[in-house]
C-alpha cells in the first residue's frame, strides 16, 4: 500500500515537471510566419472563479518580441472539461501535445497572457465570481500557486492545432471591454442600443395612432359618391324627404304640384238651387233676373 502511494506521488511530480516544462520553455527559434507554433490553445466548457483587472501589457514570444498581450490573472478557479494543445515543431512537421483533464480542474492564483480569446458566453454564479462559457483562448505564459487536475491524460496529434491569431492592441482593448460588459462586444451593444430604441418608439407611436383613430371616427362623413340605383337606403331616404328635392323652375311649378292636388269638390249642378242663394252667385248679372 505504501508504495503504491509512493508511486502516484512520483506520477504525479512526474506530470507536474513536464507541464511546467511544456508551457513555460521556450521553443526553438523558428519563424513565426511560416510555422505557427508561438503559444498555447487552452478550452474549457466552462470557467468559474473571482477575476482581477485585465491589463495590456507587452510581452515576448519565442519567435516576437514586443507582442501586445492582456495579462489576466484569476484565483479560486474551477475549470470543467479542461484542454490545452500545443504545438511542437519536429524534423518531420508540426506535432501538436493535447492534455486533458475530465471533471473539475481547481487552480490557485491563476495567471495567464494572452492575445485572442473567445467565449459562448458570460454569467454570476455567485458574488464576487465571474462564470465563462465555451471558452477557447490563445496563451503564451500561465502560472498557478495550486493545480488539481483530475483524470490526467496525454496524447499526440500531428499537424498544428493552433488554429487561433494574435490580436493587435486595439482588438486586445476589444476583448478587454467584452469581458468587461458581459461578454459582448461594442458593435453587438450598439446594435441592441438601437434594436431598443426604435422598439421603444414604435410603441410611443401606437397610443397615439390609437387616439386619432378614435377621434376621427365619429367625425366620418357620409359616402358622397352613393348612387340611389345601387342603394337602397339612399333610395328610400330620397323618396321619404321631399324636403332634398331640388326647387322647381319657374314655370314648371304646377305641373310638378298638379298631381298632388286634392281630387275636385265642386258640388254637382243641382247643389246651388237647394242652397237658395246661401252661397253667393258667381254672377252678378244672373243676380239681377232672378
Amino acid at each position: 500500500m505504501i508504495l503504491n502511494r509512493m508511486k502516484k506521488s512520483v506520477l504525479a511530480v512526474i506530470i507536474s515537471i513536464f507541464t511546467l516544462y511544456l508551457f513555460t520553455a521556450s521553443s526553438p527559434p523558428i519563424l513565426a510566419s511560416s510555422s505557427g507554433t508561438d503559444g498555447f490553445i487552452i478550452e474549457a466548457e466552462e470557467i468559474t472563479g473571482t477575476l482581477g483587472v485585465p491589463l495590456i501589457v507587452i510581452g515576448e514570444t519565442a519567435t516576437r518580441k514586443a507582442v501586445p498581450m492582456i495579462d489576466l490573472a484569476m484565483d479560486n478557479l474551477e475549470i470543467k472539461d479542461l484542454v490545452i494543445k500545443k504545438v511542437t515543431q519536429t524534423p518531420n512537421g508540426p506535432v501538436t501535445t493535447v492534455i486533458k483533464s475530465g471533471g473539475v480542474t481547481k487552480l490557485k492564483k491563476m495567471r495567464v497572457r494572452i492575445t485572442n480569446i473567445e467565449l459562448g458566453g458570460i454569467f454570476i454564479p455567485k458574488l464576487g465570481y465571474l462564470g465563462m462559457k465555451d471558452v477557447k483562448l490563445l496563451a503564451y505564459k500561465q502560472t498557478a500557486d495550486y493545480a488539481d487536475l483530475p483524470s490526467f491524460s496525454l496524447n499526440y496529434e500531428t499537424g498544428n492545432a493552433n488554429q487561433m491569431k494574435d490580436e493587435g492592441e486595439e482588438g486586445l482593448k476589444e476583448i478587454i471591454k467584452s469581458l468587461q460588459n458581459g461578454g459582448k462586444k461594442e458593435e453587438d451593444e450598439q446594435e441592441e442600443a438601437d434594436e431598443e430604441k426604435d422598439s421603444t418608439t414604435d410603441e410611443e407611436k401606437q397610443p397615439d395612432e390609437q387616439i386619432n383613430t378614435d377621434k376621427e371616427e365619429p367625425e366620418e362623413p357620409a359616402k358622397p359618391d352613393a348612387d340611389p340605383k345601387t342603394d337602397p337606403a339612399v333610395e328610400e331616404e330620397t323618396a321619404d324627404d321631399p324636403e332634398t328635392e331640388a326647387p322647381a323652375e319657374p314655370g314648371k311649378e304646377e305641373d310638378e304640384v298638379k298631381p298632388e292636388d286634392p281630387p275636385n269638390e265642386e258640388p254637382p249642378p243641382n247643389q246651388g238651387e237647394k242652397d237658395n242663394g246661401d252661397q253667393a252667385p258667381g254672377d252678378p248679372n244672373t243676380q239681377i233676373t232672378k
